[in-house]
Parts: structure tokens; C-alpha cells; sequence
């Protein structure tokens, strides 16, 4: 009966701890698609620079010799101007736009890649719908997608590493991305 009693009170004491513990509040979380909002606030906070001021420099000493007059020099023969050469502006490498659609549906929400070609080449990819509607969705999500877009860039393909713990976010991610380059392949 004792330990009966004993183990209650050891219980009832470690639920009562659980319960007055207080988790502190997360760090607010970078989106990876900016609102003006934000970056107002930013750039409002930001110390003012100080004004540049001008430095007097010091003026070489001035020597007492004596001075002479220089001579008229000859009038200098001036070869005569070429006319200008006429480079071609150069063309405007062209950029398209590819979105990966149907989103690619993951277990927490929907994501779709937007890539940008230019020159043949993907110059850029954007996720601008991914998962965040939870806070570790949030969390996940502000590390893995700008390193998937980064990586989509360098391999210049579909075939990109999964970041870890974000699993459901990267194959989203290759299947939305897949779809946007057969899109860009097929025109």
C-alpha cells in the first residue's frame, strides 16, 4: 500500500511540474517570399550613416626659386578624327517563365515551382506556393526552399537531393519542378 501511495504522489507531482512548464516563444520566422512590410520596418531601423566630411589636405610648400617663362610651343598637328565604329547593340537574351503546375500535393500543403529560363538556361527558380499554414512547416520551409532553388540552378534539372527534414516538401518540390521544365522542353 505504501508504494501504492508513493507512486500517486510521484505522479500527481510530475504532472503538476509538466504543466507549469512554459516553453519560450519561437524566434518569428523569414518567409521566402518577402512582403513590402517587412522590409520597410528593415530598412526603417537601420542607423542612419554619418555625413562624409571633407578633409582638408595639406597644400605642398612653395620654394623660392626662381621662375622662368616657358617658350610657345608650336601649334601640334591633330590627326584627324575617325569616324565612330558601329558596334551592334547586343540582343536581349529573351527570358520565359515556366510554372509547375498541378501543384504537386504534399502532405501538408500544396507546392509549386516557378522557374525562369534564359539562354537555354533555368537562371532562377521560385516556390511561390509551399507549406505554412503550421509554425514547423514555417520553420522547415525558410531553409529548404531557398536551398532547393539554389540547387535547381546549379543542376539545371529535376534531379536534386532532398533536404533533410523536409521530405514531403522536396518530392513536392522535384514533382512541381518537373512539370515546369517538361512545360519549358516542350515549346
Amino acid at each position: 500500500m505504501k508504494r501504492v501511495i508513493a507512486a500517486l504522489s510521484l505522479t500527481v507531482a510530475g504532472v503538476v511540474m509538466l504543466l507549469q512548464y512554459h516553453v519560450p516563444p519561437l524566434p518569428p520566422v523569414r518567409r521566402a517570399i518577402a512582403s513590402p512590410v517587412p522590409t520597410a520596418r528593415v530598412l526603417a531601423a537601420a542607423p542612419p550613416r554619418p555625413p562624409r566630411v571633407a578633409t582638408p589636405r595639406p597644400t605642398p610648400a612653395r620654394t623660392s626659386a626662381p621662375v622662368r617663362e616657358a617658350a610657345t610651343p608650336a601649334p601640334a598637328r591633330t590627326p584627324a578624327p575617325h569616324p565612330p565604329r558601329r558596334t551592334p547593340a547586343p540582343t536581349p537574351v529573351a527570358s520565359r517563365t515556366y510554372t509547375g503546375v498541378p501543384a504537386a500535393a504534399c502532405n501538408y500543403g500544396d507546392v509549386v515551382i516557378r522557374i525562369t529560363v534564359r539562354g537555354g538556361r533555368i537562371s532562377d527558380a521560385q516556390a511561390p506556393t509551399y507549406p505554412q499554414d503550421r509554425r514547423q512547416s514555417q520553420q522547415i520551409n525558410q531553409d529548404a526552399i531557398p536551398q532547393l532553388d539554389q540547387e535547381t540552378v546549379q543542376a539545371q534539372s529535376a534531379d536534386i537531393d532532398t533536404v533533410s527534414g523536409a521530405t514531403c516538401t522536396s518530392d513536392g518540390y522535384r514533382q512541381s519542378l518537373q512539370a515546369a521544365i517538361d512545360q519549358w522542353k516542350a515549346t
